[in-house]
């Protein structure tokens, strides 16, 4: 979480948001980082979780990163048994989800 709030911040320009949601359903825990920071097209997206990836608006920017944070949450996320998810739109902010799986009162997912 530390990461995604990081980047949500370091990606969105000043007067813009970034906020945090979290909620139940469907046995499931969700969290979602959302801001209105730069945003990313769709082929950035697929890309997004590699190992040193970096946009390209970010690689020909100030904003400091060596394009590792994304894939080391990713790892942590599955290793804790959950799933991270983004959307995103050029120019209208990305939303990081997180999902983990709630565990019932028996004990079991």
């Amino acid at each position: 979480m530390g990461n995604l709030l990081s980047n949500a911040l370091k990606y969105t320009p000043r007067g813009g948001t970034v906020r945090v949601h979290t909620c139940v359903h469907n046995n499931h825990a969700e969290l979602n980082i959302i801001d209105s920071g730069i945003g990313m097209s769709d082929q950035e997206q697929t890309n997004l979780f590699t190992d040193f990836y970096r946009t390209e608006t970010t690689r020909h920017s100030d904003i400091p990163g060596h394009g590792i944070g994304l894939s080391l949450t990713r790892r942590l996320v599955i290793a804790h048994g959950g799933q991270i998810s983004v959307h995103s739109r050029p120019g209208s902010g990305s939303t990081f989800t997180i999902r983990f799986a709630l565990e019932d009162a028996t004990g079991t997912r």
